[in-house]
């Protein structure tokens, strides 16, 4: 039986010299391996620097001052990294119209036009937890009126027309 993880990303915000001596920061997301109960995350030391490397267009000076940075944060053994992060979220369990997993502060655009006739077209909406529906939803507001819309209803996913586009941590959209 294959067992289902609990999915989350991190949002790991890095400072560094560059080589004029400016001080540089970048925020990387990614998923770390372990959450502690304070809040920090650890990570492998050469995942982090292989999504570094595929992620941003570093110089090798750039990389060695990261790595030296990071050495404040590693293990006894200088393979593991614990760090406070600046932001968590956790996945929704469900994946979007192009198979990517949904997480909590994602962007999404909803065709609403199969769920309902009062909306027309698609809406755009910010993924958040409620407790008061013990469930994932997606909040939005169309003029002056706001709504939400559960991704899961306890029976069926409502993901079929959901398409993540964004995230509000960089509020970068995908085109």
């Amino acid at each position: 039986m294959k067992q289902n993880k609990l999915r989350f990303k991190a949002g790991l915000c890095l400072g560094f010299y560059d080589e004029k001596d400016n001080f540089k920061e970048i925020t990387v997301e990614v998923e770390p391996d372990t959450i502690y109960r304070d809040g920090d995350i650890g990570i492998y030391r050469d995942e982090l620097l292989y999504v570094l490397s595929n992620k941003f267009n570093l110089s090798d000076f750039e990389k060695e001052a990261i790595c030296e940075y990071l050495e404040d944060f590693d293990s006894s053994d200088g393979e593991y990294i614990m760090y406070e992060p600046e932001y968590i979220r956790q996945c929704v369990g469900l994946k979007d119209t192009n198979g990517n997993w949904i997480y909590e502060g994602d962007i999404v655009d909803i065709d609403f036009e199969t769920f309902t006739s009062n909306v027309n077209g698609k809406v755009t909406g910010t993924v958040e937890y409620s407790q008061d529906e013990c469930s994932f939803l997606v909040k939005s507001n169309i003029g002056e009126y706001s709504f939400q819309f559960l991704l899961y209803d306890g029976t069926t996913p409502k993901t079929a027309q959901c398409t993540v586009v964004g995230k509000i941590y960089n509020e970068e959209r995908k085109k």
